[in-house]
């Protein structure tokens, strides 16, 4: 069968995390079928894949103008191929396919369902995410949180949930760093991560311990001016999802500070790669950490995050994570994620 993933999240070369969820999608439904993915972003994507083709339709500043050309020189016709797979739907996904015959399915990652983004949609806008949302065939979510918050904002009832792909470094690093290194990484957007709560939280220990934070966004300086005080703290700017899973497995535990996440994958893959976690509950993370496996705190409350350092400080060799490790590595694989799909577009494909 022959599948075209239309997606505005995708690693990119200025932004290599954007959209990897996605990119490993794309992956694992390509050991079933023939994957096509089409970018629709400003910025250039990673084409190298062996598994699928990856094209990229680039938006034009002047929007009209994109979409004239979109219809008169596709980079891809969606109706050369059996399904579409949007992930997120949009309004410029929905402008995008407004004339396509082909039944698609739609995959949600966003969190704007859950923390109230979604309701402050502007109308138009909203009623075109709406309307491409009614037409899909069928529609996923990566966790039970969001196919429930997807459910209150639409009313759509059915939402299936397949979850992302979860993998380990082919390449784990040795050694560990000398000192405790604790490990955030994250879109450095502090509304929605708080890495500012988690520098703070680290001013207030006096703890032999560092904290690194990997990833890049639009309070990056902000971010780097409230830790100047504190050589403990280091940014290392964004990194590909394959070096930061290698990076990972130098660090002792890694820390979700956020307000709200819909799956996080980055505690599975810290569980996967052996770092208990400390987390808020925030949604996702919650499916993966538990007594065995790390802390959970409150959203945003900075004396708890402070004791949970501080405790993770001193226990964290003692998180036994072989029972959750296998829990991800069983329903989180390539190939079973892959399968999940495959069998939805055999039955969207045939009803």
């Amino acid at each position: 069968m022959k599948v075209l993933f239309i997606t505005e999240w995708y690693p990119n070369e200025r932004d290599p995390q954007l959209g990897v969820f996605i990119q490993k999608h794309a992956r694992a439904v390509s050991q079933y079928h023939d994957v096509t993915v089409l970018s629709v972003s400003k910025d250039r994507p990673i084409f190298e894949s062996k598994d699928f083709t990856v094209h990229h339709f680039r938006l034009n500043p002047l929007a009209r103008l994109s979409f004239s050309n979109f219809f008169t020189r596709p980079p891809v016709d969606p109706d050369a191929f059996d399904i579409v797979h949007v992930h997120v739907a949009t309004s410029m996904v929905a402008r995008l396919l407004k004339r396509s015959r082909v039944p698609m399915i739609i995959s949600e990652h966003w969190s704007g369902y859950v923390d109230g983004r979604f309701d402050a949609l502007a109308q138009a806008e909203k009623d075109q995410r709406l309307a491409l949302l009614r037409s899909a065939k069928r529609i996923t979510a990566v966790s039970e949180i969001l196919a429930e918050s997807i459910h209150q904002c639409t009313n759509i009832r059915g939402i299936r949930v397949v979850p992302n792909v979860i993998e380990a470094s082919e390449q784990q690093h040795p050694e560990k760093h000398p000192r405790v290194t604790a490990l955030m990484v994250a879109d450095i957007a502090d509304d929605i991560k708080n890495v500012s709560g988690v520098i703070e939280a680290m001013g207030r220990t006096k703890l032999d311990i560092e904290l690194h934070i990997i990833g890049d966004g639009p309070d990056m300086e902000l971010m780097q001016h409230l830790a100047a005080e504190d050589d403990r703290i280091s940014f290392l700017g964004r990194l590909a999802n394959e070096d930061v899973l290698k990076y990972m497995s130098r660090c002792h535990f890694l820390i979700v500070n956020s307000y709200v996440e819909t799956f996080s994958m980055v505690t599975a893959e810290a569980i996967l790669a052996g770092l208990p976690v400390i987390a808020t509950h925030c949604g996702g993370p919650e499916m993966f950490v538990n007594e065995s496996t790390g802390i959970l705190i409150p959203v945003n409350d900075p004396e708890q995050l402070k004791n949970a350092i501080e405790k993770m400080y001193d226990t964290h060799p003692q998180y036994d994570l072989t029972h959750m490790q296998n829990d991800i590595a069983r329903s989180c694989n390539r190939t079973s994620v892959g399968k999940q799909f495959s069998d939805l577009y055999e039955e969207v494909v045939n009803s």
